[in-house]
């Protein structure tokens, strides 16, 4: 699931901005912000972005590619 912040940002596309339970998933997408709260690993089930981030490291900085 993913939801639109309303913030801008000049990060690229794919840009991690924030990636913590607290936070959550945060990813510039375009000019805009996009929070993502629920994710899909290959082969895995649906689950909360915090549980996933438990036993993924994502770091801001990092970019998804496709």
């Amino acid at each position: 699931m993913l939801s639109l912040t309303g913030e801008r940002t000049d990060a690229p596309h794919g840009t991690i901005l924030t990636a913590d339970r607290r936070a959550g998933l945060r990813v510039a997408a375009g000019d805009e912000i996009v929070q993502v709260t629920e994710i899909q690993a290959p082969g895995k089930r649906m689950m909360a972005v915090s549980d996933f981030l438990n036993g993924c490291a994502l770091t801001a900085g990092a970019r998804f590619t496709s």
